[in-house]
């Protein structure tokens, strides 16, 4: 029935490259005939047929760009919140906390501490902190309980950092035609410019 949303998780394993961590478990259900499936369903849409392919993955590194592309060619970056985002991730999810239980608690020391984590991480540093034995209790939430909630919620050392997500973003085929298309408006803009400037030294 339309209109119909397909959701791909881990869309990266449909054109998983050798780099590419193994999968047992899923490598038995072969996810790359999901990708020829998924093409030649796009190839049999009509116009006015309201379907919308969306693939998710946190680790486009490990597929191969160009056959990834093609299936899913547009392509955007959600990237790690940056503080603000991350305040007010904490604000939300500590909100259902009574306010005399959160007076130690400075949040926006929280928001600092917890730079390269996601608000699934957070999230999970609130809830495995704010349990119901330790609400129970009458003494104060502290910083440090969450601090040491949310360490193990921290990325490793060896994954992606911000810089390497963006760098591996601007190598996508349609950030790079739109950067081609800008460049090549920029020099028209500047010769345009140049010869504006000479018409007027003439005059």
């Amino acid at each position: 029935m339309e209109p119909t949303i397909i959701l791909v998780d881990e869309c990266h394993l449909l054109f998983a490259t050798k780099k590419a961590p193994k999968r047992p478990d899923v490598e038995l259900d072969k996810p790359a005939r999901w990708a020829r499936m998924l093409t030649r369903l796009l190839k049999k849409l009509k116009k006015g047929d309201r379907i919308l392919l969306v693939g998710v993955t946190n680790q486009p590194f490990f597929a191969k760009t160009k056959p990834m592309c093609k299936l899913f060619p547009n392509t955007l970056l959600a990237p790690f919140p940056e503080y603000g985002s991350r305040l007010v991730l904490w604000k939300n999810y500590l909100e259902r906390i009574p306010a005399k239980k959160l007076q130690d608690v400075n949040i926006s020391v929280m928001a600092k501490l917890s730079e390269g984590c996601t608000g699934k991480h957070i999230k999970a540093a609130v809830e495995n902190t704010c349990t119901q034995a330790r609400m129970g209790r009458k003494r104060r939430l502290r910083n440090s309980e969450f601090i040491s909630a949310l360490t193990p919620e921290f990325p490793d050392e060896d994954a992606p950092k911000q810089a390497d997500w963006l760098a591996w973003y601007l190598t996508m085929p349609i950030l790079q035609t739109r950067g081609e298309l800008l460049r090549a408006i920029l020099e028209e803009e500047e010769e345009a410019a140049a010869t504006a400037a000479k018409a007027a030294k003439r005059k």
